[in-house]
């Protein structure tokens, strides 16, 4: 018995180290960009909507809001369903040929969720493109409904503005952004690290309060 034990002990510690190891090795990745510092956090930490450590919002969620409404056990089922569905919805998409746009046409294409294509007096702007099939860090879910991701970032013509309102995974993808071309990008100011880790130079960047 003591040996048995022994060895389900070392089997349990090997198992619980390669965890550790492959955990901190993927939260250490690339994609998640950096936590910022120096004059940035400085300029962070002096914004009049930081308070206690982090950024607060302007307005508060309405509380007869749909959401709000849920109890716990509601929300997680919700949750569930999201990341359990076998993507067997088929949302109906017209693909527009983003590429050789009339320059003199106003337009705006959603892609989904809240990522947006528009071209307004001559003007391209990508807001919080999406283009992967996963919307979070996870690899396998949840995966985007078809028709809702019909383009590639290769498909999109070099933008005038990308704009990214937060850095949630499902606003701000890795893969995305770093394929597209814009002569300027306009984030929040604690987005703006990830945009420099990633190699995007400071000058492109606009940083808003």
């Amino acid at each position: 018995m003591g040996w048995i034990f022994m060895k389900y002990l070392l089997y349990m510690s090997v198992t619980a180290i390669a965890i550790t190891a492959f955990i901190a090795t993927y939260v250490h990745s690339h994609k998640f960009g950096s936590i910022p510092s120096g004059m940035r956090l400085e300029k962070i930490q002096k914004s009049t909507h930081y308070k206690n450590g982090k950024f607060q919002n302007i307005y508060k969620l309405r509380e007869d809001a749909p959401l709000c409404k849920l109890n716990a056990y509601k929300k997680l089922g919700i949750i569930s369903k999201l990341i359990t569905h076998k993507n067997d919805v088929n949302i109906p998409s017209v693909k527009t040929d983003l590429i050789n746009l009339n320059a003199n046409e106003d337009i705006l294409v959603w892609f989904g969720h809240a990522s947006y294509f528009i071209q307004i007096e001559g003007k391209r702007i990508a807001v919080d493109p999406v283009l992967s099939d996963i919307s979070s860090p996870i690899p396998f879910f949840p995966v985007a409904f078809r028709g809702t991701h019909v383009y590639a970032a290769t498909e999109i013509p070099e933008l005038d503005y990308l704009i990214i309102t937060h850095d949630h995974w499902d606003h701000l993808d890795y893969e995305t952004v770093t394929k597209l071309k814009a002569k300027q990008m306009i984030c929040p100011l604690c987005v703006g690290a990830h945009f420099e880790h990633w190699g995007f130079a400071q000058s492109k960047l606009l940083e808003m309060d």
